[in-house]
């Protein structure tokens, strides 16, 4: 019984570390941020559960410099939406 339990146990293991080592353990999962501005196009990108991105540049408004709503684009682990904000500049 021990002999055959180890070599269920040890198969089992097999199969798991070969799982894990080619990504194929569940899904791959990915995270969606959308970058939205007023009157622009949103710009969507899709990065791995966990990781990071690089915000675009943010869309020009003429008077009006703007900039992200935030700074934090990293270990993301769900849907994020990012807004512009737009300070008028000068008179």
């Amino acid at each position: 019984m021990k002999r055959s339990l180890r070599g269920i146990l040890a198969a089992w293991l097999a199969v798991m570390c070969a799982l894990f080592a080619c990504g194929c353990a569940g899904e791959d999962k990915t995270v969606t941020v959308t970058f939205r501005a007023v009157g622009e196009e949103d710009i969507v990108l899709t990065v791995d559960y966990g990781g990071s991105v690089v915000a675009p540049e943010v869309p020009e408004k003429i008077g009006n410099e703007g900039r992200w709503d935030t700074d934090t684009l990293q270990n993301l682990t769900q849907d994020t939406v990012v807004t512009a904000v737009y300070e008028t500049q000068g008179l």
